[in-house]
């Protein structure tokens, strides 16, 4: 079995990691729009009883598994998910880690290629998301509003003409969308210039959290941009705030990265440490945290192309090593991760063919 076999884990939704050329992806890793929307006139799922979540669940698969959106995808019951299917949902990004995984009446519809995801029952009775590699707001935004129009059309859903669209968290009430990219920052981290990027995205009304948003920490220098607030403020405002605080950031980084690898030494010594770094590795036992800071480096000398690599095999990888790092503290709520001599090996599998790839070039 080769690295890729294993990478691949046995999901077919898969597009988030297509190889190819994407938007800013030197630096952006993808873009995610979530919009959240409920019933009206039916309480929240955490005041509804398991009879009756499991009632609005099993209605809203039969309604949607007809859709053109998902007619050819999959369709599954949270709870029944063992912890591999769990972790690999996980990272994926269609679901987080934050959730409840043993509440009865919760399922996860994707499309056949993994871009659009509908979640009944968790914190709202919908959660509409999509995503794309690279930079694309402006289509996931996009996508998603389909989707969402389609479901305005099968139900009355809950809105206030005050406070707009009505959530269960308060912080999503109004227009309900949140849209996100997700960073690599390496070069503003190695600088100490990242905190002052960081205020400069909230002055706009953007937040930077971790991989997996509120309440998660950021692993190999990768942060997620979202918008703050929903309520009073247009979707195209949220767009374009988003878009700005990105666009910041991207700018920032090319420059601490310019900054920092302007010159041929610089360049020629990073290549030598990654290498050096990666041959090491193949020999030794790595903790989770050495293999994600080994992939940071990585990913940044290839994005500036100091080595050969593809970028896309690199974010699929550190997406297996950033959640086996967020996994081993969710025990509680029965998320067994993955046994981590499967992952070391993945991840020296994985060095062995970068290893070679870099010598050859």
């Amino acid at each position: 079995m080769n690295a890729l076999t294993i990478l691949n884990r046995e999901f077919a939704a898969d597009r988030l990691f297509e190889t190819g050329c994407h938007p800013y992806q030197e630096i952006v890793i993808s873009t995610r729009c979530r919009i959240a929307r409920n019933r009206a006139d039916t309480p929240f799922p955490h005041r509804l009883s398991d009879e009756q979540r499991n009632a609005l669940a099993e209605e809203s698969v039969d309604c949607f598994r007809e859709s053109d959106f998902f007619r050819a995808g999959q369709v599954a019951e949270i709870a029944s998910l063992d912890g591999r299917s769990r972790e690999t949902y996980i990272e994926h990004r269609l679901l987080s880690p934050q959730m409840d995984f043993n509440r009865s009446g919760a399922f996860l519809m994707t499309s056949s290629d993994g871009c659009l995801s509908l979640l009944i029952n968790e914190e709202d009775h919908y959660r509409v998301q999509v995503i794309f590699p690279g930079l694309q707001i402006g289509l996931a935004v996009k996508h998603a509003m389909r989707f969402t129009d389609e479901l305005a059309q099968n139900m009355q859903l809950a809105w206030d003409k005050d406070y707009g669209y009505l959530t269960a968290s308060p912080s999503n009430a109004g227009a309900g969308i949140r849209v996100s990219a997700l960073v690599h920052l390496r070069g503003l981290a190695s600088t100490g210039r990242l905190n002052d990027a960081i205020i400069a995205a909230q002055v706009v009304g953007c937040s930077v959290r971790g991989v997996y948003g509120e309440g998660s920490e950021a692993v190999a220098e990768i942060y997620q941009i979202s918008n703050q607030w929903n309520s009073g403020i247009e979707e195209q405002e949220i767009i374009a705030r988003v878009e700005s605080a990105v666009g910041y950031m991207i700018a920032q980084e090319r420059q601490a990265r310019e900054s920092i690898l302007g010159s041929p030494i610089r360049r020629a010594a990073l290549k030598a440490d990654v290498l050096t770094a990666l041959e090491q590795l193949v020999e030794t036992d790595m903790s989770l945290a050495e293999a994600a800071s080994l992939l940071s480096d990585y990913r940044w000398a290839a994005a500036e192309k100091i080595v050969a690599g593809d970028l896309s095999e690199c974010d699929r990888l550190l997406a297996i090593v950033t959640t086996g790092m967020i996994m081993r503290n969710k025990k509680h709520h029965g998320i067994v991760a993955l046994n981590e001599n499967i992952q070391r090996e993945t991840i020296r599998m994985w060095v062995q063919a970068m290893v070679s790839r870099i010598q050859g070039a």
